[in-house]
């Protein structure tokens, strides 16, 4: 299953409304805005509805959600509403056939595919609590398989925030039969690391070193271990498991650097390529959500990343949606990849290849870097008329074709 179109209300008719025009989507989606246009917010919000699909989703003040899946050439078109914490609106409908149907305080009807072997999408009454969603609670692979898609599309959407610093500072303790690092939860690097060179004891640790070699850090060995360049004054009782983090060894270099000592740069590629192989091998993602991948990368590194987890979603059919607003970055990625947010007051619009083709494809005759479509479109509608025949489109005094 992949999610489509995505469109997101925050507070509508209140002050303090915020609004997602319908976002389309395809395999591989490059998301850019300037400061503060919505790039993180739009990834955090889809995000937000999976977890809400899987039990893990705080219930919200005043949300609107709306989404459209594919799944096996089916169209799955949801609509989810809360206020003041509960469900107020919640539907399915899958090929133009109402699947679930809900109301306020929890009441509605969903399909019940064994209770009249004739009439395989009649409905029955049910009420769920109003603060939980029905995909969720009332997921049964029996009488309502159809929501089991929404079920596993949500458990295996992962978000990684590539600027954020918080990751570098969590440390982990291995217990004997112990649970393993929650997938889902980004920050526990070093516990996804660990369980995972564990169940892919070599090819793990070799296709991660080949990808750090890609994007230019030469490294021998990834391993965790406790920290060599911190010193916990407080430490447990004796038998208390050691507190460990990610160790590395680069090549040539005789000693070992741990986490703390890592580069910003480097920890974080480091910590990306972990969760991205993690989830590939393990096959627990369908959906990556990047923000701000490159972020505080050279150029050359920047784009050797961008590449790889490029390179990686195509081949594993994930899809992948990332967010920058990082030139080089841009100017790497194809137009008709591109999605373009633009901010104005509460409101975000949003401009790609399938609503604005035109527009795209005028551009692409221009023969300029990508990143100047995102300048001419971050501000401001543009139109680019390459037509030469028409005398309303001339150029101005400085032989400029571009009208803004």
């Amino acid at each position: 299953m992949q999610l489509r179109t995505f469109s997101y209300k925050e507070w509508a008719g209140h002050e303090q409304e915020w609004i997602l025009d319908e976002l389309l989507l395809g395999s591989r989606n490059l998301v850019v805005g300037k400061n503060a246009s919505g790039k993180t917010r739009t990834l955090n919000v889809i995000y937000g509805l999976s977890a809400h699909f899987v039990g893990a989703g705080i219930p919200t003040l005043c949300d609107e959600f709306r989404a459209t899946f594919e799944h096996n050439e089916k169209q799955y078109i949801y609509e989810l509403d809360y206020k003041n914490r509960q469900v107020t609106h919640e539907r399915l409908i899958i090929d133009g056939v109402v699947y679930l149907d809900r109301g306020e305080n929890g009441i509605g009807e969903i399909v019940a595919e064994k209770v009249n072997s004739s009439n395989p999408t009649q409905r029955i009454p049910f009420q769920a609590p109003p603060h939980i969603v029905a995909v969720f609670v009332r997921r049964d692979a029996i009488q309502h398989s159809f929501l089991e898609p929404l079920f596993q599309w949500a458990n295996e959407v992962r978000i990684y925030r590539f600027a954020g610093e918080g990751t570098k500072g969590n440390l982990a303790q291995f217990l004997d039969g112990g649970p393993e690092a929650n997938d889902r939860d980004e920050r526990q690097v070093v516990g996804r690391f660990y369980a995972t060179k564990k169940r892919f004891p070599d090819v793990f640790l070799e296709e991660l070193k080949k990808d750090l070699k890609f994007v230019g850090y030469e490294i021998d060995d990834v391993f965790v271990g406790p920290p060599n360049s911190v010193i916990f004054e407080v430490q447990g009782p004796a038998g208390t498991p050691a507190l460990n983090c990610l160790l590395i060894r680069e090549s040539g270099v005789r000693a070992v650097i741990d986490q703390f000592s890592m580069s910003s740069g480097l920890f974080r590629v480091l910590a990306l390529l972990i969760h991205v192989n993690a989830a590939l091998l393990n096959r627990s993602a369908t959906t990556l959500l990047i923000d701000d991948i490159g972020e505080g990368l050279d150029f050359e590194r920047s784009l050797a990343l961008i590449q790889r987890v490029r390179e990686k979603a195509a081949k594993s059919n994930l899809q992948l949606v990332i967010s920058t607003n990082d030139k080089f970055v841009m100017d790497s990625i194809p137009l008709d990849e591109w999605t373009v947010l633009r901010r104005v007051q509460h409101r975000v619009t949003v401009q790609n290849y399938t609503n604005s083709k035109d527009l795209f494809d005028r551009f692409a005759f221009t023969g300029l870097k990508n990143f100047s479509f995102f300048e001419m479109n971050a501000t401001e509608s543009v139109s680019i008329d390459m037509d030469e025949d028409d005398e309303d489109d001339e150029q101005d005094e400085s032989g400029d074709p571009y009208h803004a």
